[in-house]
């Protein structure tokens, strides 16, 4: 994949905004020249939540957000760990992960997101992010990249009836919940495998109360999971009121890693057998699963 470092356009921005810029100076000096590379971000982004990138500027308290990036982000060293987390990922996947990896300062807009188009992925890195540790931040670039294996090969589309260069929103619409659910759960699990030792729910981005409270709440996870698989659109999986009251923020991300996780260690813990699998064994799979 090709590497886009946009962070050295975020720390020269930072050092000359002493103070919160207004929006004509954020657009100019930062969002205009990489807007090639941002658009499509920026563009789900706001159908998904219908507000400018500037307008995130105003969640931030400017002066320790300011403090934070500059003496802690180097755009240098932050593009040498991802190129290693890729080059491990690769390694482990046994496959060449085809597309762009762009890392940018999105001002509390977004961690990490892997964006699918027309047989190509872009994945764009918010690496600004008040990461909790430097372990939370490798799960994540570790995760985002994973989610490339799996979609770049045309076998996964046609298997589906499906065109492997099909565009973003076709594949939004298309996608079925088994191939969402497999792979949000591959990404955890590999997130998982090249991280290890850590808390589990760091792997499913959830906090130690709320890890507890899912599994608590786990019957109804696996009925909403299995509900959605079924009959539904995996968005659906995203939408709380789906799920019981007090049901965490991706839940269905620590039901789909335990999944991928039986299915890993059921094949002798080997990657690439479960890899090979087909949507119909998938579905089979799943329905049979229950988070405990």
């Amino acid at each position: 994949m090709k590497l886009i470092n946009l962070l050295p356009t975020l720390t020269d921005c930072l050092t000359q905004w002493t103070d919160r810029p207004d929006k004509k100076s954020f657009d100019q000096n930062y969002l205009d020249p990489h807007l090639n590379y941002l658009q499509p971000l920026l563009d789900d982004f706001l159908i998904f939540r219908g507000v400018t990138f500037f307008d995130f500027l105003e969640e931030v308290e400017w002066k320790t957000f300011r403090k934070r990036v500059l003496t802690s982000l180097d755009p240098a060293e932050a593009e040498a760990n991802v190129a290693k987390k890729m080059n491990d990922v690769e390694k482990l996947l046994g496959v060449k992960l085809r597309g762009e990896v762009v890392l940018f300062g999105a001002f509390t807009m977004m961690d990490g997101y892997a964006r699918f188009n027309e047989g190509s992925h872009r994945v764009f890195l918010g690496l600004d992010e008040e990461f909790p540790s430097n372990t939370c931040r490798d799960i994540l670039i570790t995760h985002e990249l994973t989610h490339v294996a799996p979609e770049n090969r045309s076998k996964t589309w046609t298997d589906l009836g499906l065109s492997p260069t099909l565009n973003h929103d076709d594949m939004v619409k298309q996608l079925p919940t088994i191939e969402h659910l497999f792979g949000e759960g591959l990404s955890c699990l590999v997130s998982e495998i090249l991280n290890p030792g850590h808390f589990a729910g760091s792997y499913v981005y959830q906090s130690k109360d709320s890890y507890k409270i899912a599994h608590k709440l786990s019957e109804n996870i696996n009925e909403v999971v299995h509900s959605v698989l079924e009959h539904g659109h995996y968005r659906e999986l995203y939408n709380l009121n789906h799920y019981a009251a007090g049901v965490p923020r991706f839940a269905h991300y620590l039901w789909a890693w335990q999944w991928v996780k039986s299915l890993y260690e059921s094949n002798g813990k080997d990657i690439h057998a479960i890899l090979a699998m087909n949507s119909g064994e998938l579905v089979k799979s799943a329905l049979g699963f229950k988070l405990k």
